[in-house]
């Protein structure tokens, strides 16, 4: 596998990223840059190689496993560019990589409109919560209010977790990392696992199943739900736990933190000196409103319901996901080919 000689790319190239845990991150441009250092502008050879075929190549499990093994470095691993370029990849004829791509391209698409339903799920609830409450900064009806750590559980804290995770155990303890909050939930489909030794030290941030989550570093404001199997994992730096007196008001105080006005909040109390970040004490300072219990409790039934769809959707999406994955191992192990 060959790649560019510099960073610059045009709608002929496929860009790779060449960290993990973005190893499956693949880009088709359709216009002309220059790449950050962190990306890798491939050029095939149009008389050899079908630029979509090899942008799904790279995004295979097949593919991605080989390279997470062939990565180093402590802070940012990243894969060793000499074994990359030497990589040699199935390269049927031309006709069937572009049948082969064809086919992965209509099975992604379909992956593609059960996130666009989730997404629009998320945007649902969001869309209630306003209607009945108003946005939680302006409090245009009046509420009560309170900030955050006033309603967090007394017996508890609010903190954030691991400094120095350490390399990737394949037996080690789960870390949840920003990456894996997805639109209100954990995705744990690439989460990262530490040494015991490391997370004992930790024992403070590991997660109970009760609590929710506020993305504090990088990307901020990112807010998700502790689901109970997720008990016993631990959570990165980057994260703040939030551990409710009242575990039923998870839905509400969820929504309340994802409003544009508490978003506004915590950007405005962002500090930038390498990276974005968020004080944990801004954190326990969000403003909540608090209305009658039986208005939390009406829009607890709604984000239930809301919650049960996009677990359906959620499921048929695995299912999606299995196929396409069956697909790509099928292709890459020359099994789609033609006769």
């Amino acid at each position: 596998m060959a790649g560019g000689s510099t960073h610059a790319f045009d709608q002929r190239h496929v860009l790779y990223s060449k960290l993990r845990p973005n190893l499956n991150k693949v880009v088709l441009p359709d216009e002309p840059g220059i790449a950050t250092t962190e990306l890798v502008p491939l050029l095939p050879d149009p008389s050899r190689c079908d630029r979509g075929y090899l942008a799904h190549y790279l995004r295979s499990p097949r593919f991605v496993d080989w390279a997470t093994a062939r990565t180093a470095g402590a802070k940012m691993p990243r894969l060793n560019m000499k074994e990359f370029r030497a990589h040699k990849i199935p390269l049927p004829p031309l006709p069937e990589q572009r049948r082969i791509a064809a086919i992965l391209d209509k099975a992604d698409a379909l992956r593609a409109k059960r996130r666009e339903a989730i997404a629009k799920c998320d945007q649902l609830l969001q869309s209630v919560f306003l209607d009945m409450f108003g946005d939680p900064v302006t409090n245009p009806r009046a509420w009560r209010t309170s900030a955050l750590a006033e309603i967090s559980d007394a017996k508890d804290r609010i903190n954030y977790g691991v400094v120095q995770p350490g390399e990737d155990l394949a037996n080690g303890v789960p870390l949840v990392r920003v990456g894996d909050i997805d639109g209100g939930v954990l995705d744990t489909s690439q989460i990262k696992h530490i040494s015991p030794d490391i997370e004992s030290r930790y024992s403070r941030s590991r997660l109970k199943g009760n609590e929710l989550l506020v993305s504090c570093v990088g990307s901020i404001g990112l807010v998700a739900d502790v689901p109970e199997w997720a008990a016993g994992h631990n959570i990165a730096r980057a994260i703040t736990r939030v551990p409710l007196a009242v575990p039923a008001m998870r839905p509400f105080v969820r929504e309340c933190l994802r409003t544009p006005g508490v978003q506004r909040y915590f950007s405005e109390k962002t500090r930038t000196v390498s990276q974005p970040t968020l004080n944990v004490q801004f954190v326990k300072e969000a403003p909540i409103i608090l209305p009658p219990v039986e208005e939390i409790s009406r829009f607890k039934s709604v984000a239930d319901q809301v919650k049960k769809q996009r677990s359906l959707i959620g499921r048929s999406e695995l299912g999606l996901d299995a196929s396409f994955d069956s697909l790509q191992h099928l292709a890459f192990a020359g099994r789609l080919f033609t006769a």
